[in-house]
Order: C-alpha cells, then sequence, then structure tokens
C-alpha cells in the first residue's frame, strides 16, 4: 500500500500538470512552440497582470514552472504550476487560483481516490477520469496529445544541424524500466546518450540520445549517423566505459576515430576481481598508473604493477591491463584537457539531470514515447542551464 500511496501521488500530480498546461494553451490560445498571432495582441483574454492590469492574449509568455502543494491525508503532492510573465513590464500574470480549487476538492477523499487509481491501471485512464470529476472542459486525449509533441519536438531536435561542435564527444548509457506501474511488471530500456564535451572551457551540452531495448551496435549506429548527418564530422576524441558497442558502432560512422576508456570505470572492474582484504591497496597503487608525468612512465609503472600483483590477483590484473592503451590515450593531448577527458565524470552532471527527469515522472514511463518527453524536456532543461 505504501508503494501504491506513492505512485498514485505521482500519477496525480502528473494529471494535474497536463490539466494546467492545456489550460495555459487555452487561456493563451497558442500552443507552448507556436509563434503569437498579431490578433492575439489586441483581443483580452482571462490571465491578468499582477502590476499593470494588462489583458491581451498576446501579452504574456510561458516562463517556467513553480512548484505548489496539495495536502491530502496522506501527504503532499507537489505540482509544477506554469507561470506566464508580462511582456510589458515583466511581472506575473494571475490566472490559476480559480482553477487551484478545484484539485484540492479533488483529492479530499484519498482512499477512494487510490482505489480508482488501482481498478484504472493507466495514467491516461484515470486523467479521464479525473476530468470528469472535477468537471473540466479538456479532451480525453490530452496526455497522448502531450507526449506526440514532445515526440515532433524530439524528431526536429535530432534533425537540426549541429552549429557549435564539439571536440570530445562523451557516450553513456542509462537504464530505466518502461511501463511499470500497478499490476504491470513493465520492461527494460536503456538510452545511449551522446554528450559534447569543450574540455577549454569545462562545459558540456547533451547533443541527442537514442533509446532500444539495450545498448547494443545497431541502437549506437543510429545515434552516430544521426550525429554524422547533423554536422559532427569526426570527433577528435570518444570518451566511454569499456562497451564493444560503443567502439564497433563508432568506428563505422567514424573510421580510426581516436577512444578513451573512463580510468574510474577501468579500475572499478579490476576492483571487483581483486581479492579480499586487498582491494583498498590493490586500486590506490592501481590509480598511481594514471597519475604518472607522461605516457611512457605511465607504462613503464603498469609494468611493474603487473608483475607485483599478478600473482596474487591474476584475474583483477587482466582486467587492468585489457585495452591499457585505451585507457592511457589522455596523456597524448594538452595537460589543460587530461582531467576532463580521461573519465565520463564530466558527463555526470548531464547524466543526473536525465536521471532525476525519471524519478520525478514516478521511475517508470509509459511508453517509449513517454521516455523521449522526459529525456528531452530534461536535455532541454540542462542544455539551457550550461550555456
Amino acid at each position: 500500500m505504501g508503494r501504491l500511496n506513492e505512485q498514485m501521488m505521482v500519477a496525480t500530480a502528473e494529471v494535474i500538470e497536463s490539466f494546467l498546461d492545456e489550460q495555459v494553451d487555452e487561456l493563451l490560445a497558442r500552443g507552448r512552440w507556436e509563434p503569437v498571432r498579431m490578433g492575439d495582441m489586441q483581443s483580452a483574454g482571462e490571465v491578468v497582470c499582477r502590476r499593470c492590469g494588462a489583458r491581451a492574449r498576446g501579452q504574456f509568455w510561458r516562463n517556467g514552472h513553480f512548484k505548489r502543494v496539495l495536502v491530502t491525508d496522506r501527504g503532499q503532492i507537489q505540482v509544477r504550476v506554469p507561470m506566464l510573465r508580462c511582456r510589458r513590464c515583466k511581472a506575473s500574470g494571475k490566472w490559476d487560483k480559480w482553477l487551484w480549487g478545484r484539485f484540492e476538492r479533488l483529492v479530499g477523499d484519498w482512499d477512494e481516490q487510490l482505489m480508482e487509481w488501482i481498478e484504472h491501471g493507466s495514467v491516461r485512464a484515470f486523467a479521464r477520469h479525473m476530468a470528469r470529476r472535477a468537471g473540466l472542459r479538456i479532451a480525453p486525449s490530452t496526455l497522448g496529445k502531450r507526449l506526440k509533441e514532445a515526440e515532433e519536438r524530439y524528431r526536429k531536435w535530432c534533425e537540426e544541424p549541429l552549429v557549435d561542435v564539439a571536440r570530445v564527444l562523451v557516450v553513456d548509457g542509462l537504464w530505466f524500466p518502461v511501463g511499470k506501474g500497478p499490476g504491470r511488471k513493465g520492461r527494460k530500456a536503456s538510452a545511449v546518450v551522446a554528450i559534447g564535451l569543450w574540455p577549454e572551457q569545462g562545459r558540456c551540452e547533451i547533443v541527442d540520445f537514442e533509446i532500444g531495448a539495450k545498448e547494443d551496435e545497431e541502437v549506437c549506429r543510429r545515434l552516430f549517423e544521426r550525429l554524422l548527418r547533423r554536422g559532427w564530422e569526426r570527433p577528435e576524441l570518444v570518451v566511454s566505459d569499456d562497451n564493444a558497442a560503443y567502439r564497433a558502432a563508432a568506428q563505422w560512422v567514424w573510421p580510426q576515430v581516436r577512444w578513451q576508456l573512463c580510468i574510474t570505470h577501468k579500475l572499478r572492474a579490476a576492483r571487483r576481481k581483486a581479492p579480499r582484504g586487498k582491494k583498498r591497496k590493490f586500486t590506490a597503487q592501481a590509480r598511481e598508473i594514471f597519475e604518472a608525468g607522461g605516457k611512457a612512465e605511465a607504462e613503464a609503472r603498469a609494468r611493474e604493477f603487473a608483475k607485483k600483483w599478478y600473482p596474487q590477483a591474476p584475474e583483477a590484473v587482466r582486467s587492468l591491463m585489457r585495452n591499457l592503451e585505451m585507457a592511457l590515450t589522455f596523456y597524448e593531448y594538452p595537460a589543460s584537457w587530461r582531467k576532463a577527458i580521461r573519465t565520463n565524470n564530466a558527463a555526470e552532471s548531464a547524466m543526473r539531470r536525465l536521471r532525476d527527469g525519471l524519478r520525478r515522472a514516478g521511475g517508470s514511463p509509459g511508453s517509449k514515447t513517454g521516455a523521449i518527453a522526459i529525456f528531452l524536456a530534461s536535455a532541454l532543461s540542462f542544455n539551457s542551464q550550461n550555456p
């Protein structure tokens, strides 16, 4: 019941947020990405500026969200409410108070709502039920419409030419469940994410992603071929963990591209095979290989390390020495680059944003389209905050 209560809160928040977005579209007489029509600059609407009193529909634009809390007898529900801003005086627009009262009344009987959620079993069916109870003017297909809009936006985003092409490509993967919910086990899916890295500036940006059943060569090739069509002729360097599918797909699209294996992943993989009681010492001495002053010195340290540790931990040493030359590629680049490119840590903030998007959506999108919507919104948000 605790798990169901948690999922119920997430589903209720998603549904209310969709209602609010739909209401804003009606108030402004345009969708999220549609331009302002000239006639709307004069026609009066229901939104009122708190400062200058402007009422024209075209006078307002979306300006992010703020959080409001619905209090129920089982806990609090945080809802992201769209904010509107006046073009004339930059003050906020007043519009949501009357609608918010309906939602406060709607969640009054939580036990009844919970049983209805279990009975309906899907967010979309539950949304239709909530719309009827709240007396809202909203089509039953609103959630599907939102996801289709996001998918179309994603398609256009994937086809936009890359203007500012990064010099380094970081590739990482993310596993998540799809379609999981009350009475449904769901299925596993993965997202292969391409992140552009500018080592000189210390910034990164989510460039593209591809969702598939697993991180295989076919999924990676679709992603890399799309990057090629968008104008990324050839990265100077690709950084990733030791995933053979990444390398095979990249070599197909960009022959002879240079590769840097993430040393953090390599050390972790070797540590798992080190003997108990010696893992910390093994890792500390292995890390010294990647702290040498140059590549020749690092290779010499690796030979000495292997000679010392092979009798005690042969599997761990073999794991560390496999493809070691790819983990030492960073020594061939300027010293100012090395810290940024020897691991894929530069992409961790981007991957964290995608995981946060999944968490806010309840941890499991209902479909691949839903996953695209979540990842696209998270990627655009991340890129806008990392100019």
